[in-house]
Formats: structure tokens, C-alpha cells, sequence
């Protein structure tokens, strides 16, 4: 993709080169100005290059959603997120099961006392909130790496179409005009990732994290989802590739405003998850690190 994004770029260089050549022959005369922009051409290649860079949206940024879409199985108990709730995408989460088997009271029934109450109290009843807290956590991270992942294939689709009317544009004589415009799909490509939960948090205690779709796509209501048109028509390159330059400008603005959003809600996230440690990470039981040398009678006797 990346190549294909370069050799595009090396033939609107060519094709601009082969019109100066072409008017230098008629010995047409070009004022101040139009020799100037005439040597800004052959930075068009570099004009390019940073979304030639972007990252490969199948590459191994997919290998990392579908990582935690393996983590997201093994943490779901099939109420944040229901297996029959697909996604945007099409995929489900299958839930590991109702975390019945992971309830350790019945192992404890008939055990009283201080220590009794309080592994209860601390461990067994905070549990399932502990569980569906890394969920959320889980799910939240997945859905900014997907979030990223859509902006950096839209906006190579976007980059890739510009260079194609462009070219188009040039190869028809610089006639062709009719189609020389397009609407840049990075708009909105982060409110269109994920899916919110069904019902939300179902378990008192457990963290509450902010989905990046979920924001995005509420920013994008309120503010009735502007579009972004540019357009790269004109009778000649010396019309053309300042349109060209400012189609790539502004594809350039909204994938950093397509990438701030993830970022200000992934920031909010993080400050969250350092707060609410507690709420994510179940509490060390003290009997855990428990020996015959610590452990003592209610004589304060050692067993």
C-alpha cells in the first residue's frame, strides 16, 4: 500500500514534468508566480511521504486487536457485552461463562472468624466487579487500537483516491473535471468503531471507563457530523497541484483531529485505571502468604 501510495506520487511528479516540458517546447511565456509554484513540483513526492509512513492497518496493528479479543473471551461473563450482540464489524464475544465456576465460597463453607469474614468481604464478594472491571479495560484498549486502525485505513484510502483524480485529472489533458472531487472518509472514522455495552455495568464496585466510539460518535451527533469535500480539478498542473496540496493539508488536519480524540479519551481512561486500582486488581488475600510459622490460634499460639 505504502509502494502504491509513492508510485502514484512519482507519476503526478511525471506528469507534471512532462507538461512543463511540453509548454517550454510552444515557448509559452509563464509570469513570476506560475514559475514559482512550477518549482514546487518536485517536492510533490514528499508531499506524500507521511501517509505513505502510516501505519499498515493489517499489519501487526490487527494482530493486537485480535490478542485482546482473546483476552475479551476469557474475561466475559456475557452481561457487559452479550454473545448475541455483534458489533459494527459483525463479531461477537463468547463469554467464558457465568463465572460460576470461579466461586470459591462453597469451598470455604464452615470456615468462621476474623479471617473467614474478612476473605469474604474483601475477596469473594468484590470478585465478579474485579472481573468485569478488567473487561472493561480490556474492551476499552481494543477499541482505541481499533479506533486507530480505522483512521489510519481511511485516511489511506482517502490519500490514495486524491492521487488517483489527480492523476486522472493530468492524464485527461487536464480537461476532466466532472469527478476531480471526493469526500474525505477520515471524517467520523472513529465514531464508527465498537459497540457500546448492552446494559452497562451490571455488578456494584465495577470501574467505569469511557468507550473512544462511544464519544466520538456522541461529539459527532451534537455537532451534525460536518463532511470535507476537496476537489483537485483544474485546466492545467499549475492549477491542479495547489489543489492537490490543499486536499492533502486538509486530509492531514482531520487525521489529527480523528487521532486526538482517541487520545483525549484514552488519557481520561488511564488516569481512571491508576484511581481504581482497587476496583480492577482483586485484593491479595492475607492467608495468602500464610505459613505454620505466621499463622497463630486465638491463644496467639503458632500452628
Amino acid at each position: 500500500m505504502s509502494d502504491d501510495i509513492r508510485g502514484k506520487a512519482s507519476k503526478i511528479l511525471q506528469k507534471c514534468n512532462e507538461w512543463a516540458q511540453k509548454i517550454q517546447a510552444n515557448g509559452t511565456v509563464l509570469d513570476a508566480e506560475q514559475r514559482a509554484e512550477m518549482a514546487t513540483w518536485s517536492q510533490i513526492p514528499q508531499l506524500f511521504e507521511p501517509f505513505a509512513q502510516l501505519p499498515d492497518p493489517n499489519g501487526s496493528v490487527k494482530t493486537i486487536i485480535d490478542d485482546l479479543k482473546g483476552a475479551l473471551t476469557e474475561l466475559s461473563d456475557g452481561q457487559l457485552l452479550p454473545p448475541t450482540k455483534a458489533n459494527k464489524e459483525g463479531e461477537t464475544i463468547s463469554p467464558v461463562g457465568d463465572l460460576k465456576h470461579m466461586d470459591v465460597s462453597t469451598l470455604v463453607d464452615g470456615w468462621t472468624g476474623s479471617a473467614a469474614q474478612n476473605f469474604t468481604t474483601n475477596f469473594i464478594k468484590p470478585f465478579p466487579a474485579n472481573v468485569q472491571s478488567q473487561f472493561i479495560a480490556v474492551y476499552v484498549m481494543r477499541g482505541a487500537v481499533q479506533a486507530y486502525q480505522s483512521v489510519w485505513k481511511t485516511a489511506r484510502d482517502d490519500v490514495n483516491k486524491i492521487a488517483d483524480k489527480t492523476l486522472k485529472a493530468l492524464e485527461h489533458d487536464c480537461s476532466w473535471g466532472g469527478g476531480a472531487s471526493m469526500a474525505l472518509t477520515v471524517i467520523g472514522s472513529v465514531a464508527s468503531v465498537g459497540t457500546a455495552f448492552a446494559g452497562g455495568p451490571v455488578v456494584a464496585g465495577v470501574l467505569a471507563l469511557e468507550l473512544v466510539a462511544g464519544a466520538a460518535q456522541v461529539g459527532a451527533q451534537a455537532a451534525g457530523q460536518a463532511k470535507e469535500e476537496v476537489d483537485v480539478s483544474g485546466s492545467d498542473p499549475l492549477t491542479i497541484v495547489p489543489k492537490l496540496k490543499q486536499a492533502l493539508k486538509k486530509l492531514t488536519e482531520h487525521i489529527k483531529e480523528e487521532q486526538n480524540k482517541v487520545h483525549t479519551v484514552i488519557a481520561k481512561d488511564l488516569s481512571a485505571l491508576q484511581g481504581g486500582r482497587s476496583k480492577l486488581i482483586p485484593m491479595r488475600p492475607e492467608l495468602a502468604g500464610a505459613t505454620k510459622g505466621n499463622v497463630h490460634d486465638l491463644m496467639g499460639n503458632a500452628n
